[in-house]
């Protein structure tokens, strides 16, 4: 934030890395999950806060020191509360809004869930997937897939794992 902001002028950040899982030898069965989340921005300063998925754990490391559930939020950078009440959840308050991040407690594959609550608030544009950017890249089945629509598709499980919620 602000949209369309260089990363080293921008207020606040998130980039995550995404990952294809894959159920099957087939490129078209794949699944991709948030593997990793990295926060920056002039927000945080010189706090970076990394959230990762390590041997089936969330693992949350506040300028690279790891960081163990709290019972009171901590307060980071200039605008920012971090709340870890337990070892699969982390709450990070930006202003009037909050981006919750927890670990899928899925058996087989380990990833992270992103809920996104109110950034409009914030008075400024969202840009990436959870804002104005353009989705085409990521919602367009790899060469060769067939897309189904979503009525008449082969059900199979659905995994969400980032959302923005108004």
């Amino acid at each position: 934030m602000p949209y369309e902001s260089a990363a080293k002028d921008a207020n606040f950040t998130v980039l995550a890395t995404i990952e294809a899982v894959k159920n099957s030898l087939r490129s078209c069965d794949e699944y991709r999950y948030i593997t990793s989340l990295h926060f920056g921005g002039a927000w945080i300063g010189s706090l970076p806060l990394d959230v990762t998925m390590h041997q089936g754990k969330m693992v949350v490391h506040l300028s690279g020191v790891q960081m163990k559930p709290a019972v009171k939020p901590l307060a980071i950078g200039m605008m920012l509360q971090l709340h870890m009440p337990d070892e699969n959840n982390l709450h990070l308050g930006v202003g009037g809004t909050w981006i919750d991040v927890s670990r899928d407690l899925q058996p087989v594959h380990y990833f992270l869930n992103m809920q996104a609550r109110s950034l409009g608030s914030l008075g400024y544009k969202v840009g990436g997937l959870l804002g104005e950017d353009d989705h085409v890249d990521v919602s367009t089945p790899p060469p060769g897939c067939k897309q189904l629509p979503m009525l008449t598709a082969i059900p199979r499980r659905i995994h969400g794992s980032a959302r923005l919620t108004p």
